[in-house]
This record gives structure tokens, sequence and C-alpha cells, in this order.
């Protein structure tokens, strides 16, 4: 169930779904799905996936190569279905059983990545939100159900979501609340070092649910470039859709992603944090650091610096804390 902390991460996303008593200005606006999703690919953390009323969203990972210049015809017809799983599959021609991928048919997405899955069995009535192993693997992600989110620990040692997931569901089909969201540097990194770039299908339609009974006068509209591609309809009193995808390419290089990484391993690069302690040897109150290089230990018997198991002082606040 989906806590109040988890529903605010995703407040952007709430006034695309509600309909705020069935307004006129509302109703035809489908389009502010697709400023949503512009915004969506410069913020810190990204919706990799959503389903709510009137909004779905999924994102994929395909390769860079095919992505330069994509197969927009393809594209508009490859709306992944988020049940689409890893396979073993049997073709009766040649009588061969192999392992499929959710991709292995699709001229496109074909060696790329699904980040979500939503998966279900006969003896369960709930459908579980699973994240692709791969990337949770890679990013040294642990889920604590607790927070529900994928977790470690941040350079200061308290517990960071990762990728956060909303799974609320609703008392009628099609009410849930379900939603993924994942540190933007984390998924960029990933995408750039596995050659991806990022698919986001879109389907955003709106209407009155009490009353709709189809499109009767639609005014259509579209757009077409090689990063985004939608099909689009407004009827006045009746609703809006948009629907289409958009392609994004990580915006870190390949130079910034090995600095951040030096910056974490090269001692010369680090920074010690300051500390007041009580210096068992000399029973003083000093400044110190955590710089191994100006600590020393019990084997050092003629050594001036302060010792490393010194109780130091830390605010009621941070104690509190942990």
């Amino acid at each position: 169930m989906a806590t109040p902390k988890r529903l605010r991460a995703i407040s952007a996303l709430l006034p695309l779904s509600d309909d705020n008593g069935d307004a006129e200005d509302w109703l035809t606006d489908a389009k502010s799905g697709v400023a949503f999703l512009q915004q969506n690919l410069c913020a810190d953390r990204l919706v990799v996936y959503a389903s709510l009323p009137h909004v779905l969203i999924h994102t994929v990972l395909a390769p860079r190569r095919r992505l330069k210049e994509p197969n927009r015809q393809h594209l508009d017809d490859s709306f992944p279905r988020i049940g689409r799983s890893w396979l073993i599959e049997y073709a009766s021609v040649g009588d061969r059983v192999y392992v499929s991928s959710p991709f292995d048919n699709d001229p496109v997405l074909k060696g790329g990545e699904k980040l979500v899955f939503r998966r279900g069995w006969a003896a369960s009535d709930s459908i579980a939100t699973e994240l692709s192993q791969k990337l949770v693997h890679a990013l040294d992600l642990h889920y604590v159900d607790a927070r529900q989110a994928y977790c470690r620990l941040d350079p200061r040692g308290d517990v960071e979501d990762v990728i956060t997931v909303v799974d609320a569901p609703g008392k009628r089909l099609g009410e849930g609340v379900t939603a993924v969201t994942i540190n933007a540097q984390d998924l960029y990194e990933y995408a750039l070092l596995a050659g991806m770039g990022l698919v986001v299908f879109f389907d955003f339609t709106r209407y009155r649910r009490v009353s709709f009974g189809g499109w009767n006068d639609l005014q259509r509209f579209e757009e077409r470039t090689s990063t985004l591609s939608y099909h689009a309809g407004r009827e006045p009193g009746v609703g809006s859709f948009v629907r289409g995808w958009q392609v994004a390419f990580p915006p870190v290089t390949s130079a910034q992603i090995i600095k951040r990484h030096l910056d974490n391993i090269d001692p010369a690069r680090k920074r010690y944090t300051k500390f007041i302690a009580h210096d068992i040897r000399t029973d003083r109150i000093v400044d110190v650091t955590c710089d191994p290089s100006r600590l020393a230990n019990y084997f050092q018997l003629h050594s001036d610096l302060p010792l490393e198991m010194s109780p130091a002082f830390f605010r009621s606040e941070v104690l509190h804390k942990y």
C-alpha cells in the first residue's frame, strides 16, 4: 500500500490523473502530459513507469545505434506490454526450444531492456511490480519493504532510496495507482554504460468516466520528429487523448562517469569530516578529522597524533537521527 510520503513523491503526476470535477479545460488538455514528460527528463528523479486513471507511462531501454534514426512506424506500433517478460518458448519449425527476451521480435527495441515488470499468477489475487534484476544488481540495490524502495547506503552511511515503488490498488479496475521513480543520475549512467538510450511510451486519455460513449467529432493533430512522435485528438465536451513515444539519450559522458568514480576512490580527492574529540592519549579536547594519515593507533607508540579510537562529540540532533 502506498504511504502519504510515496504519494507526495509522485505529486507531479497526480494533476494528469485528477479530473477536477470533469472541468472542460482539463478534459481537452491531454497534451499537457507531453509537457510533463519533457520536464520529467530534466528532473533529479525520473518517473519511468506510471499507471493510474487517464495516465500510462512506460520507459524502456533500447540500443543507442537504433535510436539515432529510429524507425518511427515500428515505434508507433511497439507500445510494450508491461506483463511481457523472459520466456522459454517452443518453435514448431525445426522443433526448437529457446529463451525469448521481451523484445525479441521488435526491430527497434531488440537488444534493449525492460525496466519494470508487472506479474501475477493464478494462486494470487495481486499483481507484483518488479524491477529489472540486471539494473538492481548493477546499482547494488536491495529492496526494503518498510521504505517501499530499492536502497543502498550513501557516502554518509544513510539509507538512500534509489528506486521507489508506489503500488496502491484501487477498489475498481483502472482506479489503482502504480508508479516507479529512479534517481536520474543512476539511470543515465547505467544506460550510457550499457550502450542504451531511453524510449518513453505514453498514453494520456481523458474523458468523463460516467458518461463516455466513444469519440464522434474528433479534432485530430500529431507531431513527428526523430525524438518525439504522437497522435492526438480532442472533442469539446467529451475529452482528449495523446499517445506516442519520446526518445532521450543520457545527458552524461564516459569521462564524467570516470571522474566521479575516481573522486570516490582516489585518496588525494577525498574530503574528511572534522570532529571535536577527547584524545585518549593526551587527555585533551582536540579538533580531528577522519583522515587516516592524521590519526594514530596503539601500535604507533611514539606518534603525537590523536588516537583513532578517541571518542568524538556530536550534537543531540545527530544522536537522535541514529
